[in-house]
């Protein structure tokens, strides 16, 4: 639970003020990806108003892909990151059918074919470690049966390779797209029938060896397996709705 806390508002659209001030703090760091946010009545009482605006602004950010809203014994609302917001009108498109998952999925790989070559050449010790480090969670989570829960710690992977170009404006690309795709894959209920810690894996010894082509490949192959998964499933089930 974060120790961060908050100031009463008035206003007359109070959930707007509640969003700002949670925004100011994910912005500033206080809260960061994974912190989960107080219980729905104690920002209510913080924040002096009633649990109705409270929720509206829950709402609202999570709609802005800031937080993310879970059920149930473990649930809450958790925060996403402060670079999550980006996410915001690619996915309005995405939802009302202006943008394809065929366009999501070739505008990725060009823009991870450009990550992995700079990675490639710019990635350090420190860079690799945490890329192995991600790995051997990954597969942790894999053996208990808990992978995908966390929306951070599933896209991590590809933030950290992000980072490892030493480009911030691909970091922030690269979170956004990430983003959008655990989006597209969240509700399908059929686990990816793939070795992902073996690609992954794979995929880092060829970025030790300078290998651009060979990462680049590896990158593409899965990019474009997620891609047919995520397409398949979703002709699923529209099927089983008929």
């Amino acid at each position: 639970m974060s120790s961060s806390s908050f100031l009463p508002v008035q206003s007359r659209r109070l959930f707007e003020d509640v969003c700002d001030q949670i925004r100011a703090q994910i912005a500033d760091g206080a809260l960061g990806p994974g912190d989960k946010l107080p219980a729905e009545r104690d920002l209510a009482a913080q924040f002096g108003i009633s649990r109705t605006a409270v929720r509206e602004a829950l709402r609202s950010l999570e709609f802005a892909g800031l937080i993310e809203l879970k059920k149930g014994a473990h649930g809450g609302a958790f925060v996403l990151g402060r670079d999550m917001g980006l996410v915001l009108p690619f996915q309005s498109i995405l939802d009302v059918g202006h943008l394809s998952l065929r366009e999501l999925t070739d505008a990725r790989i060009e823009i991870q074919d450009v990550v992995v070559r700079l990675a490639c050449s710019h990635a350090t010790q420190e860079n690799l470690d945490a890329l192995d480090a991600d790995i051997q969670q990954t597969r942790q989570h894999l053996q208990q049966g808990t992978a995908g829960t966390d929306p951070s710690a599933t896209q991590n992977f590809y933030s950290l390779l992000a980072e490892a170009t030493g480009n911030r404006v691909l970091v922030v690309l690269v979170k956004a797209l990430s983003q959008m795709v655990y989006q597209a894959i969240h509700p399908l209920h059929r686990p990816l029938n793939f070795d992902l810690v073996s690609v992954r894996s794979r995929f880092v010894e060829c970025m030790r060896s300078r290998d651009v082509e060979g990462a680049q490949q590896i990158m593409r192959n899965y990019l474009e397996f997620l891609h047919q998964h995520i397409v398949a499933e979703d002709a699923n089930r529209d099927q089983a709705a008929r």
